[in-house]
């Protein structure tokens, strides 16, 4: 029952909602990074929740120190055994930037000292690129060493997206991670611009193996804080 309502959501979705166009550039909704940065000043909190499992999570905040380089922080919260996991620190570089494409490194780490969470450390490469002025493609690979198991494992994002709107839009994604095995992922996310800054989201998906544990509803939230500006027209 709970994938025929998921499949149905991701299908009416698809056809009322199509994307956004705003210089707001969030994270969210999905699972891509972006690889622009935020200006120097800026200060964008990314927040969200995931309804089935009562968490919190990916609650980033970011911090632009120039168009070509931002900090950031992931802090994610819940309700079940442990009230916090580890936080994560990490930055973003620009590589290069041209009218169709843009590539970035980033680079993140969890502060495990803070709680019993076990080491890790991530790279990743993201690059997008526009199709037309509708639409554009996003991909993010990345590398994860895992002190736990003392290995490296491997992770994607393909991500799709379609602006024809300046309020609503609409992003599909497949994603997925590479270690002993090889598990893939599927969502589709909606925004809607309430203000220049502020942008409300939701995304749902599943697993490539439609298991019930791998299906997931994620509300959530854009803001951004502009230190150098007392107010937004």
């Amino acid at each position: 029952m709970k994938r025929k309502v998921l499949l149905g959501l991701i299908c009416f979705s698809s056809m009322i909602c199509f994307g956004f166009e705003s210089d707001l550039i969030s994270e969210r909704p999905g699972q891509a990074y972006t690889p622009y940065c935020l200006k120097s000043g800026e200060v964008q909190f990314q927040l969200g929740a995931n309804i089935q499992e009562s968490v919190f999570n990916n609650n980033v905040i970011r911090f632009g120190l120039g168009e070509f380089f931002e900090i950031s922080t992931v802090i994610d919260y819940t309700f079940e055994n442990k009230l916090f996991v580890a936080p994560n620190v990490g930055f973003k570089l620009l590589l290069k930037e041209s009218d169709r494409n843009i590539y970035s490194l980033q680079y993140g780490t969890n502060l495990h000292q803070f709680t019993d969470d076990y080491f890790t450390n991530t790279l990743s490469f993201i690059s997008s690129h526009t199709l037309s002025d509708k639409v554009g493609v996003t991909f993010n690979g990345g590398i994860n060493y895992m002190a736990s198991e003392d290995e490296l494992s491997n992770n994607y994002v393909l991500s799709l997206s379609f602006n024809p709107t300046s309020k609503i839009g609409l992003v599909f994604e497949n994603y997925g991670e590479l270690n002993d095995s090889f598990k893939s992922y599927f969502d589709v996310g909606i925004g809607y611009l309430v203000f220049p800054v502020l942008q409300v989201d939701t995304y749902l998906g599943t697993g490539l193996e439609n298991k019930s544990e791998d299906l997931f509803i994620n509300l959530g939230l854009t803001y951004r804080f502009d230190s150098n500006s007392k107010s937004y027209e």
